[in-house]
């Protein structure tokens, strides 16, 4: 694991640091002032509450000092805060902007008689050459870590880092690279990120369209757009990202149309979730159905026959282009001609393989699978230039192709490669097996060893448990998560299998009255259940509150072939029913004690 480095500390006033505007949770809202931060953190981060947990119980730092940026300009020095803004937000709110409290709740806060003195804060200072290691460590315990980021604060993050490291002169690969080194997650992962805030801050804006008050991106469900919309989008469509990786059209008119016809659908309407497109197949029948998402369809026909009368136009100036220059050395060649029609190219076949080929090493050229044949059945050698005119492709996020050579930044994986040279389609498919470097390997697992531990400690005292105990065993043995899509799924189905086994075996436990049939509705009435008898405490509960979306993504892997899964996706899912599974562990193991 990475070494970090160790930072200076010192004890300051809380009203002398300053808030982050940069950071994930309130970046994009455009504030002016630390005022508005913090009416925004009122209404969104609980932070009032968090005031008066303070003002009750003190200001505890034990494992959570502050981080703070140290700058200066003129000789005059300035902090700002890295990590722990809600904290140093909280103690602005009852001593700097305690207007925005209702009289009562001031009233309550003077008859404490609280002194700004009694709140300085320990903080770890970060200049700015070791503010990659302080990232490093905040990215830790937000990505992959105790304290997760909502996928959109994951994503603002990366993006915020990207755009400075570009600002800063970087290349795009460089910039990724360098963000890569000081989070957990690889770069093909922050790549689509990135990709996807920028795809949803292009919907959002078209939305707008149709409802200009509508709420802030970081507080709508952006789950179906992105799982499910974003990859059938960019193959229907034929988008790429460029440098920047903003998504780029043929027609950015008609594109934003159609993205405004889907935010419509998802925020608006309501029409459009993982409900009702909860698998990858369902696409071309939300597309043609024209119900879910009225206009679909026309918006996508009238995109692709603009698409076409562009590619039409602009293939027939390249072979205009092409014949006039035609060499002596083509010609030779070329050797199949006919006298009456000597600029007509050659149409050789082309073949690709027919079984899977395994890939072991990065910046693989695709072309080297393929090869073309004369009519005679002859290989033409890879020299020729034909071989410039096979255009290599995959639709799949977590590969990047350019120039048909797999990007250093893909991972690991299953792919359908797909092959064009002269108007003809072909596809193979591919697994990519390379070493990767990931000096955050320590993050990439499902859970701690500990955790484990226990659990197969608690359960291991009576037999009905067994399958819960199996199903724990095996995910054990699978917890170091690779870049392998086979082990995804394996995982994925475990996981899937200890949520439905845990839940049941709690509903047996305290007989349950009339319990639901689904899944996600019984996991509610468990939650419920814990909750009212203080098993779970509502922020605990709070944390897996989309358990619905979560049991539904994987039952989209369950039941649809065609359905992927991800690192980040199975994480994620297991952080979350992590502390409800411990919980019914130990409640089952105090119903077996009590008889």
């Amino acid at each position: 694991m990475r070494g970090i480095a160790m930072f200076d500390t010192v004890v300051l006033n809380p009203l002398n640091i300053n808030l982050d505007f940069n950071n994930p949770r309130f970046s994009m809202f455009d504030f002016y002032t630390e005022e508005e931060i913090i009416r925004y953190l009122i209404n969104f981060e609980q932070i009032k509450e968090l005031a008066f947990q303070i003002v009750e119980n003190g200001y505890n730092t034990i494992g959570e000092r502050i981080i703070v940026l140290k700058s200066g300009t003129s000789g005059k020095v300035s902090y700002t805060v890295l990590e722990g803004n809600r904290r140093i937000a909280s103690l602005k709110l009852l001593f700097q902007y305690s207007s925005l409290l209702s009289s009562s709740e001031r009233k309550r806060i003077e008859q404490t008689k609280l002194h700004i003195k009694d709140f300085e804060v320990s903080c770890d200072v970060v200049s700015e050459a070791n503010r990659d290691e302080a990232l490093f460590k905040i990215s830790a315990k937000h990505v992959d870590g105790i304290k997760t980021w909502s996928a959109t604060d994951k994503r603002v993050f990366y993006h915020n880092l990207y755009t400075q490291y570009r600002k800063k002169g970087l290349s795009s690969y460089e910039s990724l690279e360098k963000i890569k080194n000081i989070t957990p997650e690889g770069k093909a992962a922050i790549r689509n990120s990135i990709q996807q805030l920028n795809y949803l801050t292009a919907v959002y804006n078209a939305t707008k369209l149709y409802k200009p008050d509508l709420e802030k991106l970081t507080h709508l469900d952006t789950d179906v757009l992105v799982s499910r919309v974003l990859r059938p989008l960019i193959k229907e469509l034929n988008l790429e990202f460029n440098d920047e990786l903003q998504p780029t059209a043929k027609n950015e008119k008609i594109y934003h149309e159609i993205l405004g016809l889907l935010g419509k659908a998802v925020w608006i309407d309501k029409k459009l979730d993982t409900r009702v497109f909860n698998v990858q197949g369902q696409w071309s029948k939300i597309v043609t159905d024209n119900k879910v998402v009225p206009g679909l369809a026309e918006k996508i026909r009238e995109y692709k026959a603009f698409e076409t009368t562009e590619s039409f136009n602009e293939n027939t100036s390249e072979n205009s282009l092409d014949n006039g220059i035609k060499n002596t050395e083509d010609s030779l060649k070329d050797n199949k001609k006919t006298s009456d029609s000597p600029n007509q190219e050659t149409k050789y076949k082309f073949f690709v393989p027919t079984t899977q080929i395994t890939i072991g090493q990065r910046n693989y050229d695709l072309t080297k699978c393929i090869f073309l044949v004369d009519e005679k059945g002859d290989r033409i050698p890879k020299q020729s230039s034909d071989y410039a005119r096979i255009s290599v492709s995959c639709s799949h996020q977590n590969i990047v192709i350019k120039d048909n050579t797999i990007d250093s930044i893909s991972e690991n994986g299953t792919y359908d490669i797909e092959v064009q040279y002269n108007g003809i389609i072909k596809y193979f498919k591919i697994f990519l097996n390379v070493d990767f470097d990931n000096k955050q390997q320590d993050y990439q697992v499902l859970f701690e060893q500990n955790w484990y531990d226990e659990s197969l400690a608690k359960l291991s005292s009576n037999t009905n448990y067994f399958k819960i105990y199996e199903v724990i065993k095996k995910l054990q043995n699978s917890n170091v998560l690779s870049m392998n899509t086979g082990d995804h799924i394996i995982i994925a189905f475990l996981l899937r299998s200890l949520i439905e086994y845990s839940t049941k075996a709690y509903v047996d436990l305290v007989d349950i009255k009339q319990p639901p049939e689904k899944l996600p509705a019984l996991v509610s009435v468990v939650k419920n259940h814990l909750v009212t008898n203080k098993k779970l405490s509502k922020t605990e509960a709070k944390t897996f509150n989309k358990h619905d979306i979560d049991i539904e993504t994987l039952n989209g892997l369950i039941h649809d072939y065609k359905t992927e899964i991800s690192i980040t996706t199975i994480q994620s899912i297991g952080r979350k029913f992590k502390r409800y599974f411990s919980v019914i562990f130990n409640r089952l193991v105090e119903g077996v004690n009590n008889g």
